[in-house]
């Protein structure tokens, strides 16, 4: 993820890291995309740094929160609301299985790769079922040594 899809933009970092990735012939590398795309398919894995992604995170989580706030607060009728979320459900059907995805409660935390051992971040916000996941999810890249993949993928560049 980036300031702009122009190769040009962003931190060189950011340049250096998409130079990499876009080397290897093990990956399906799309490009820089902005924040305006990050649900809609184009990726199926997007890299940033810490703190865009962060804020990404964050945004989409206040976005859906605060959109759901409306709903709950205009619409109080016990007849209307199952009508709307059917009426959702219909109307984004292809699109609703993509929004179970990325429930936050399920998908809590973000691995921080570069390091040597697992470590997953997990929101300061997250309930205990959320926690869960995050634990769930940081023992399942330990099984899988993930890290040490890592790793020896980056040292073959």
């Amino acid at each position: 993820m980036n300031i702009g899809i122009e190769e040009i933009k962003g931190h060189q970092s950011i340049r250096d890291a998409a130079n990499l990735l876009q080397k290897s012939t093990a990956l399906n590398y799309v490009g820089f995309i902005e924040g305006d795309v990050l649900l809609n398919g184009k990726a199926d894995v997007i890299v940033s740094d810490g703190f865009a992604g962060n804020i990404a995170l964050k945004t989409l989580e206040g976005a859906v929160r605060n959109l759901l706030s409306l709903f709950k607060d205009k619409v109080n009728s016990r007849f209307i609301k199952p009508i709307l979320a059917w009426l959702f459900r219909f109307v984004f059907k292809q699109r609703y299985k993509r929004l179970k995805r990325i429930n936050p409660d399920e998908y809590n935390g973000a691995s921080l790769i570069g390091l040597k051992a697992v470590v997953v971040k997990s929101h300061g916000s997250a309930n205990v079922n959320a926690f869960a996941h995050a634990i769930a999810d940081a023992a399942f890249q330990a099984r899988q040594q993930l890290p040490e993949k890592i790793l020896a993928g980056l040292a073959r560049y």
